[in-house]
Order: C-alpha cells, then sequence, then structure tokens
C-alpha cells in the first residue's frame, strides 16, 4: 500500500474529544472497546486465519462451513521461533506484584469480573473455564498481557498474505511491527486490567510509562495516528490506548465500510 493510500486511524476523530477529558469512567460506551474486538475479528481476521488454517475451524451446532469457528493454535505455534520483547509491561508486572494487587482484591473471578476474558476466547485455547476463574488478580494480570500480545500477532497474521499459514514463520515486516507496537498493546490493555480493578494509580502510571518509553517528543498523532502497514492492528492498538479518550476511536471506523481483509490487499 503506498503512502497517498494511507488509512486513518484517529484523524477522524475530533482532536478535542479525542484529547479532551477522559469520558471512559462514566460513559455508557466504556466497554465498547470488547466488543470493537470481537467484532473486528470475527469479520476481519477469522475469515482470512480459516480460510488459510482449516484445521483450525470447529464445528458448531450443525457441519455446515457456515457455523464453523475458529480455534486458536497454542501461542507457541502462533509465535514460532519469534520471542516478544515487552520491557513496560514487564516493569508494571513487577510493580503489580509488588503492590497493588496484594490488597483488597479478591481471589477468584478477576478476568470475568473486568470482562477481559474476552481475550482468552478471542486468542487462545489453552485456558479452561475453571482454570480462569480460579486465576487470583496476580495470575490472571500475567496471562492477559500474554494473550493480548497473542491477540495482536493473530492480527498481524491476518494482514500479512505469507504468515496467515501458521506453520509458516513470521515475516521482518511483522516483527518489526510487533517490536515496535506489541509491547504498547500487552500494557495498554494491562492498564486497562488495573482501571477496571479500581487501581488507579498502577493504570495511571503503566500509560505515564508507556508514553515516556513510546511516545517521548513526539505527538500521539505522529506514533499512533496513520499507517500503510497493519491498518487493522492499528487500530486495534488506537483503540486500547489509554494516552487519549480512546472509547471515541471505535466510532466512523474506516473498516466500518469494508466486508474483508482483501480490500486492503
Amino acid at each position: 500500500m503506498t503512502p497517498e493510500h494511507q488509512l486513518p486511524v484517529v484523524s477522524h476523530v475530533d482532536p478535542a474529544v479525542l484529547l479532551g477529558p477522559v469520558q471512559s469512567k462514566t460513559s455508557a460506551y466504556s466497554r465498547m472497546v470488547d466488543g470493537r474486538t470481537a467484532y473486528q475479528q470475527i469479520l476481519f481476521v477469522e475469515p482470512r486465519l480459516l480460510q488459510n488454517n482449516p484445521d483450525h475451524a470447529k464445528s458448531k451446532g450443525n457441519r455446515t462451513r457456515a457455523a464453523s469457528v475458529f480455534v486458536p493454535p497454542l501461542s507457541a505455534q502462533l509465535r514460532g521461533n519469534y520471542a516478544p520483547k515487552l520491557p513496560v509491561t514487564e516493569a508494571q508486572l513487577g510493580l503489580l506484584n509488588a503492590r497493588e494487587l496484594t490488597h483488597g482484591i479478591r481471589a477468584e473471578g478477576i478476568m470475568q469480573e473486568t470482562g477481559l476474558s474476552l481475550f482468552l476466547k478471542l486468542a487462545s485455547s489453552e485456558f479452561s473455564e475453571p482454570v480462569v476463574h480460579a486465576m487470583d488478580a496476580r495470575e490472571a494480570a500475567r496471562v492477559l498481557t500474554q494473550v493480548a500480545f497473542d491477540l495482536l500477532v493473530l492480527w498481524v497474521r491476518a494482514e500479512t498474505h505469507d504468515a496467515a499459514i501458521f506453520s509458516r514463520p513470521l515475516p521482518a515486516t511483522a516483527r518489526r511491527f510487533l517490536e515496535q507496537r506489541g509491547d504498547v498493546f500487552a500494557a495498554s490493555v494491562l492498564a486497562e486490567f488495573c482501571a477496571r480493578l479500581g487501581l488507579e494509580e498502577a493504570a495511571t502510571r503503566t500509560a505515564a510509562n508507556i508514553k515516556k518509553v513510546y511516545v517521548g517528543s513526539a505527538t500521539l498523532h505522529q506514533t499512533f495516528g496513520t499507517g500503510s502497514d497493519f491498518p487493522l492492528c492499528r487500530e486495534l492498538i488506537a483503540y486500547w490506548l489509554p494516552l487519549w479518550n480512546r472509547h471515541c476511536v471505535i466510532f466512523n471506523s474506516p473498516f466500518d465500510l469494508m466486508s474483508d481483509l482483501e480490500t486492503f490487499a
């Protein structure tokens, strides 16, 4: 895709709304990022991956192809020999283990309470419902960031023709994107996890660390606003990013007018 065909990610949102007072705590749209993620995965990502990996289909109800659902691969198969580097995420997990998650949070049902068990349904087949329910806050935070990264890898594979087959290694372009954005996305999901548990200090600290490490002196628009590579993945990151009123990013998406990923081929 040439530069003149770059797709907007946040440039279609009024900056006064995007960078104004965050509405997520009181808005009825506070968890619409969850629905947006599921919608885009079901509409764009899973059909591409099922087409290339038919053995990852599972019949639901009857045996017609239309009833097939996507079964994510194991994390090791998905990543291949690629080992992610997540410095901000790991640092914030370490601080959580030492501080916030040791006080005042009940032991069971954390993932379901936050609604973020969505990530396990979309990107992982490795955790049963009883196991997920039994996770304490520390384990839930660790697993959530791991699975969030895997979700981004799924989407990168869907947007990469020569890597849509899971047995193929991730090409250099995909690895570069994951090195630039994988930590940002995992840390953003961790910040959301903390916010939904009422750990506002941890959520704010994580967001500040993302900005310090990955934005620096650049503007948010320069860092996350547009791009011709992996536009669907860029939008996923944009509406989970806690540095702006990201819930607004889900509206008027350029993907609302698309029917499949072939549009961007």
